[in-house]
């Protein structure tokens, strides 16, 4: 999601923390819960839990004018959290 209006760029992430409805999200029941941004290169970062409170390997990262829902298939490493980064961030 992208906007320069900030009280859109809001609305959006709370939609996102918050939880969505089932018709929205196909994963219903997830939680986020905040990790460190500057992994990221981030403004604002959160983790997805499943509904036993397992973590997962989706995040949700926030940057100046963007906010990115990204799921991966695997635990990325630090060096692959800076190129995700690098490439979001521009």
């Amino acid at each position: 999601t992208r906007t320069g209006i900030p009280w859109l760029y809001e609305m959006c992430k709370e939609q996102y923390i918050e939880g969505q409805p089932d018709w929205k999200d196909p994963v219903y029941g997830i939680e986020y819960v905040p990790i460190d941004p500057a992994q990221w290169g981030a403004v604002e970062a959160w983790r997805q839990l499943d509904e036993n409170g397992i973590e997962k390997t989706s995040f949700l990262l926030c940057y100046d004018h963007t906010i990115v829902l990204i799921h991966l298939d695997f635990e990325p490493t630090r060096e692959q959290k800076q190129v995700i980064a690098q490439k979001l961030n521009h």
